[in-house]
């Protein structure tokens, strides 16, 4: 079998110096961003924050039901620096991420996200997926119920430690599952959960959050209702 190409993510940094009481009151929802790329020093931050491993017991950076750990992230790279744009899966373990193919999908996963601009101009996203049947085999349907939960634990992990990186997020719940299933290439038990665009925000981002959202509307008016 041909090796699977792989990056080493830089060591995670446990301090800073901004408090969980400060990155709470900053974390806010951001759709306009910079076209300035992510470093990978970033990207290791917040990857560790959704399901990083801490230490040789394998706990975890969030609660997970039984342990089972169903939560897979993807990244979904179009402007990271040191990081080719393409698809990567997240390894914990090793704090790895293992290329799943090369080239730039922040448009298709867009569309897929019935066109939700932020999708497309963040310079990446973060896809959290869920393996249902890891936790259902012990727990059945509730462990639907647990799946769940946790994506949400990694989720505002993961805003949090944007807040505290001066960069913005906003969670996308909006988008058709087959789609995004299909533009990550996800395997059959892997089922999108949410999707978590990571930028730079501006001084004035107010003034930049209604004039996308206003573009949004009319694009969603004259283009999108018609095809429903």
């Amino acid at each position: 079998m041909p090796k699977l190409f792989s990056i080493q993510l830089p060591q995670v940094k446990v301090k800073s110096n901004i408090s969980l009481e400060e990155a709470i009151s900053k974390r806010k929802s951001y759709r306009a961003y910079k076209k300035t790329s992510l470093t990978i020093e970033e990207v290791s931050q917040l990857l560790f924050a959704g399901q990083g491993i801490l230490d040789k017991t394998g706990r975890r950076t969030v609660p997970s039901a039984g342990s089972f750990y169903p939560v897979e992230i993807y990244l979904v790279a179009g402007k990271v620096k040191k990081v080719p744009a393409g698809v990567y899966k997240y390894q914990p373990e090793d704090h790895k991420l293992i290329k799943v193919f090369s080239g730039d999908c922040r448009k298709k996963l867009a569309k897929a996200a019935f066109s939700q601009f932020w999708v497309k101009d963040a310079p990446a996203t973060i896809v959290l997926c869920g393996n249902f049947r890891r936790t259902t085999k012990k727990y059945k349907e509730k462990g639907k119920r647990f799946v769940t939960i946790e994506i949400g634990h990694a989720a505002q992990n993961i805003c949090l430690q944007s807040a505290a990186l001066n960069l913005g997020t906003v969670c996308v719940g909006g988008f058709e599952d087959i789609k995004v299933s299909k533009a990550l290439n996800l395997n059959r038990e892997e089922r999108p959960l949410y999707l978590i665009p990571v930028g730079r925000t501006f001084k004035n981002h107010l003034k930049k959050e209604a004039e996308i959202l206003e573009k949004f509307y009319a694009f969603l008016e004259k283009d999108f209702f018609k095809n429903v």
